[in-house]
């Protein structure tokens, strides 16, 4: 018997089993389509063509079956940042993959994003990321080295799909279509335009940068019926988080005025008890909204008696002959503020204030035999009061105990030495 027929009967079995295999491990490249990227943060559109034509030639560098670029664009008109719209656009177009991005210039710097959605799995995100780079005229150095680095975590997330699979997935989005369109009529994209007086105040979304203030506003996404959370901070300032109610009939916002962080300040303070006259103050924070230090000076000018309108319920500090002194204080103080403990950022503050001052006091020379005279003597003060912060300065009240004067120095039998109420009122700012 000739065993040759069915020796090659055989090998033709295995090799048509081999390439049977082999052709169901087929794999074809996925087809993608680059959008424009969004200027956001009032970035004018230049850079918009640019970022999507670069990073489409960086992706067909690597493979990708890529749509033409102004043939993409001029195949969507919505928002490109609309992850719904842009996968339908996609699915009708039969692509495989959808990219679209923004791009913000932040000082000399443009920061740009990136989102690839894997159409074939739904329209999920696949890949988000952004980067920052020197603008000006480094700007498209940047723009190609930020691409190209994009470019490969996209190749990296999506692979080229199994051939045999494609008709199948492509019904599968065909269904998901339809589920998306419903989504899309509960929840209409839109644009919120949100005001801020902070010019360069940084917005984040979700935990991530999304933009800068520029103009006085910034524009964020949103959907109709949504609340958009978002925070808002600038260096030295406390960050504020905002939820915003996305209505597409007033879709516009106002964010409230960013608080300073306390730094160093000049204050001036007014004294009830001496109203011709006053304290000149240097604050310095120890830790910023809990504790500072200060050290003033002043110049008052005391009658020996006060106007009725200016008394206040107080009698004359001096009992004597002659119509007034000049009072020149100098104290050391500490400010602590224990709300710091509870909310740093908020326009009431209550504070304890304790001090120790040395004050000088000029007498006429008709109160001693008719020669000048000096009196110094010291005080401790405790004063609790109250903070209130305004854009740009802040505003104190307070009422400071003070104790009898010791440690006098040529004090005269006229100067009073009980203790004493006094109210004051401080203005400061940012120094």
């Amino acid at each position: 018997m000739n065993k040759r027929p069915v020796f090659q009967a055989i090998l033709a079995l295995i090799l048509m089993a081999g390439l049977g295999q082999l052709q169901a491990q087929e794999t074809v490249e996925r087809r993608v389509m680059v959008l424009y990227f969004v200027p956001l943060a009032g970035a004018g559109a230049s850079y918009s063509a640019l970022c999507a034509d670069t990073i489409a030639i960086e992706l067909e560098r690597l493979g990708y079956l890529v749509m033409p670029a102004q043939e993409a664009r001029e195949s969507f008109r919505g928002d490109a940042l609309d992850n719904d719209a842009v996968y339908k656009a996609a699915v009708a177009l039969g692509m495989d993959v959808a990219v679209t991005g923004f791009y913000v210039l932040e000082g000399s710097q443009i920061r740009i994003g990136v989102r690839a959605l894997d159409i074939v799995a739904g329209g999920m995100v696949a890949v988000a990321a952004s980067e920052a780079g020197p603008a000006g005229i480094e700007v498209f150095d940047t723009i190609d080295a930020i691409s190209a680095r994009i470019a490969k975590r996209v190749r990296e997330a999506l692979k080229p799909i199994p051939k045999a699979s494609v008709t199948v997935e492509r019904e599968e989005i065909r269904v998901e279509t339809t589920v998306v369109e419903e989504v899309i009529e509960l929840g209409t994209p839109v644009t919120v335009r949100l005001g801020s007086p902070d010019e360069g105040a940084m917005v984040s979304l979700a935990g991530q940068p999304f933009g800068t203030v520029a103009e006085g506003f910034i524009d964020l996404p949103g959907k109709d019926g949504e609340d958009l959370i978002l925070t808002i901070g600038k260096e030295g300032y406390h960050e504020q988080e905002l939820t915003i109610p996305v209505r597409s009939r007033k879709p516009t916002a106002r964010a409230p005025r960013l608080r300073r962080i306390s730094d160093r300040e000049l204050a001036f303070k007014l004294g009830m008890d001496r109203p011709l006259g006053l304290d000149a103050e240097a604050r310095f924070w120890l830790i910023p909204e809990l504790l500072a230090w200060e050290a003033s000076v002043g110049l008052f000018y005391i009658p020996f008696q006060y106007p009725d309108f200016a008394t206040f319920g107080e009698t004359a500090t001096i009992l004597g002959p002659g119509e007034g002194a000049i009072e020149l204080p100098v104290a050391g103080s500490a400010r602590f503020f224990p709300y710091w403990f509870i909310r740093r950022d908020t326009f009431l503050s209550p504070y304890l204030d304790l001090s120790l001052s040395e004050t000088l006091l000029l007498l006429p020379a008709n109160l001693v035999q008719g020669e000048p005279a000096l009196a110094m003597f010291t005080r401790f003060g405790v004063a609790p009061g109250l903070r209130m912060r305004f854009n740009g300065w802040d505003l104190s009240l307070d009422a400071q105990l003070l104790s009898p004067r010791f440690l006098g120095l040529g004090t005269l039998s006229g100067t009073r030495q009980e203790a004493g109420l006094r109210m004051r009122l401080e203005v400061s700012i940012p120094w």
